[in-house]
């Protein structure tokens, strides 16, 4: 309910009290409660990022994409710097009145396979389920995309994504991602989620002849966003987190994380009315997980960071009093080395 809309049900409302002549006491009450309620919702709105660290992470995005050309009519198979393996079927790319396409296709593909990439590039590792929201335990998100003269295509074929694991989790299942305005992507159970383990000669590395363990999906273009991943499932009573960030500081400057300690997952605070971050009202953790803090900030063409481990509390709230100055390779050798 938008708030204009609820604010003309309290003045319809209290008409009605009026005119029945109820006690001035229960309307102080009624107006306080409803009061009250209008404030909740408002401080469940949240800001997303945007401003100078947008920009920045626009940029980190932009640096990360890699670019391949392929002949549509017989694409080889191609390898991401992080061993990522994609496959496209010989002659089935099409544009966007269905029609196949000849000569050069442009494929592009970002690889994420750790907390600091995902970080540095904001997409967290949260997940729509139902009506509420879930964070995930991810082997691997990408984006990929083909297009030929700026024009996106799609697949009559589905292409087949294989990602490299040390072991096979039969959990895992393909997520796929829509982006929001800022960039930011919310994650969803894929209609086609299973993946198929296997094993596959790793050729990545031309000295590599080791036999290793891959994760592959189909991917059909509807979404450039996918993510091998599973639900996160952490037992015990939930709270909300919150954290307080010096003055100066705000969504259009500055990204909060929740870093998993021992596990490939990460979620966002966001910033509410009062300027605060926090994950509440979208979900929840459990009290006693262990998690790492991570504060990244851009201002006045400055990267700032702050990094605090913590073990969550009930209604827990964590305090950052100061930020480390730093540039973008630091800042990711510092969050590859969280837990």
């Amino acid at each position: 309910m938008s708030f204009n809309l609820s604010f003309f049900l309290i003045i319809h409302l209290y008409s009605l009290c009026r005119m029945n002549k109820l006690s001035s006491l229960f309307l102080v009450l009624f107006i306080a409660a409803s009061v009250c309620v209008l404030s909740c919702r408002r401080e469940a709105e949240t800001f997303q990022p945007k401003g100078e660290i947008q920009a920045l992470t626009a940029d980190w995005l932009a640096k990360s994409t890699q670019t391949f050309e392929v002949n549509a009519a017989s694409p080889p198979l191609l390898i991401g710097q992080k061993g990522t393996r994609i496959r496209f079927a010989p002659n089935s790319f099409r544009d966007a009145a269905g029609d196949p396409v000849a000569g050069t296709v442009k494929v592009e593909l970002v690889e994420l396979y750790d907390k600091a990439t995902m970080a540095m590039l904001n997409k967290p590792t949260l997940a729509k389920r139902g009506n509420a929201f879930v964070p995930l335990i991810s082997a691997g998100s990408f984006f990929i995309q083909a297009t030929q003269n700026g024009t996106p295509l799609t697949l009559a074929v589905p292409a087949v994504v294989s990602t490299k694991t040390d072991q096979i989790d039969s959990q895992m299942s393909k997520f796929n991602g829509v982006p929001d305005t800022v960039g930011q992507v919310i994650w969803q159970l894929a209609p086609d989620s299973t993946l198929t383990p296997r094993l596959d000669s790793a050729t990545f590395i031309p000295a590599d002849t080791a036999r290793r363990f891959w994760y592959s999906f189909p991917f059909d273009a509807s979404y450039n966003w996918v993510n091998c991943d599973k639900f996160m499932y952490l037992p015990g009573e939930q709270t909300d987190v919150k954290l307080t960030l010096p003055a100066g500081f705000n969504n259009e400057n500055t990204k909060v994380y929740l870093f998993f300690d021992g596990l490939k997952s990460i979620v966002g605070l966001y910033a509410d009315l009062r300027g605060d971050f926090r994950i509440g009202p979208y979900y929840s953790l459990p009290v006693g997980t262990k998690v790492t803090f991570v504060m990244i900030a851009y201002r006045n063409q400055q990267l700032e960071y702050a990094i605090q481990p913590a073990t969550l509390t009930a209604n827990h709230t964590q305090t950052i009093t100061a930020l480390k100055p730093t540039n973008e390779n630091e800042l990711k050798k510092e969050l590859s080395q969280l837990p």
